[in-house]
């Protein structure tokens, strides 16, 4: 957005005599979880994000309790795209992450905690760590050990056994063209890759002509944004690839975005690849160069996207947990096997899906 295009300040590019940093993080709900040292004062915990371009603070009391000065208020859309929401620009606050690296940026605090993760996850998250924090260097994220490093471009060499894959980074944002196929069509879309999403792939419908929804969806609560819950579809994407990597029968999301917002936002994907999906890999981008390189975790099938947990609002106040595909396809849950069979199981219902590990 061009409000934002002042939010650019780094003040701090120093990573040591080693040209480089690591820090450790916690895997939890298919988020990638950081300590950060707000102010150098207070000890909160940010998601790691791929797919924001700037630094969010969600509790704007926070940064009244530090007495921070904002510079000016703006408009910010919403993670639907149909409805602005605000926050202020603060300059110069000082981060530091994991224990090991401070970084001086300007940042953006919300009005109004709009996400409220915290309620839907369980999980106290206070904000985000977005791109303008290590756009500057090439960042390589280990899933397996939980550790993501810094490196400066200069003294960073690409590991040999890493696949790499063609990325467009557009406003400090990896995007990959990836194919799939959905009621035995074959498609090509360009997605996301966002570590800040919990969840395997999202979809815009309305982002190209060819894109719908798969025969067999259910209506659900597909997560949390800015601007309140994210509702939309939940469905199956037959098989999904990029490079050499595949997957079949991926649980996926589908929304539907506004279509003046797909213009006016020169919306610049058909949807997203989430942490769910991501977590399955280890793997390095480089900003100063655009390139990406990827590599299976060791004992990680990319082959299948297994829910291990799926739990239904049947009423308020009840909830019915679903331990593994034999329990669901046992009472013929919507998005397995008799897919069609159970859509009166729910008929009057809401659904909310928790993908977990």
């Amino acid at each position: 957005m061009a409000h934002l295009a002042t939010l650019q300040a780094q003040f701090n590019f120093d990573l040591g005599s080693k040209g480089h940093v690591s820090l450790n993080f916690e895997a939890t709900n298919h988020f990638i979880i950081m300590d950060v040292k707000f102010g150098n004062v207070l000890p909160l915990r940010f998601i790691f994000d791929t797919g924001s371009e700037h630094t969010l603070l969600f509790k704007k009391e926070y940064a009244d309790l530090l007495g921070i000065q904002y510079d000016r208020k703006i408009p910010l859309m919403g993670s639907d795209l149909s409805q602005e929401v605000y926050g202020y620009i603060a300059r110069g606050v000082s981060l530091k992450i994991a224990g090991v690296y401070t970084s001086k940026t300007d940042i953006l605090v919300l009005e109004e905690d709009y996400l409220k993760l915290e309620e839907s996850t369980g999980v106290k998250i206070d904000g985000i760590i977005g791109a303008n924090v290590f756009k500057f260097f090439v960042l390589t994220v280990n899933n397996r050990k939980n550790k993501i490093q810094f490196h400066q471009a200069e003294k960073h060499s690409h590991p040999k056994s890493y696949k790499e894959v063609p990325v467009l980074i557009y406003k400090n944002k990896p995007y990959i063209d990836s194919k799939m196929t959905m009621s035995n069509e074959k498609l090509s879309v360009r997605l996301l890759l966002d570590t800040g999403a919990g969840l395997p792939i999202l979809l815009y419908t309305n982002t190209a002509d060819y894109l719908k929804l798969p025969e067999k969806t259910i209506r659900g609560t597909l997560g949390s944004g800015l601007g309140g819950h994210l509702e939309g579809y939940i469905g199956r994407v037959e098989h999904f690839s990029f490079e050499d990597f595949e997957f079949d029968n991926v649980l996926s999301s589908f929304q539907e975005v506004p279509a003046d917002s797909v213009t006016r936002m020169g919306l610049e994907r058909n949807g997203i690849v989430g942490n769910s999906i991501l977590s399955r890999f280890n793997y390095v981008i480089d900003y100063p160069h655009q390139k990406l390189y990827m590599k299976a975790r060791d004992g990680s099938n990319v082959n299948s996207i297994m829910i291990k947990a799926v739990s239904i609002w049947q009423q308020p106040g009840t909830i019915l947990k679903i331990s593994s595909f034999k329990e669901c396809n046992s009472i013929h849950l919507p998005m397995m096997k008799d897919f069609a069979k159970e859509m009166s199981f729910g008929r009057s219902k809401e659904f909310l899906f928790h993908f977990i590990r």
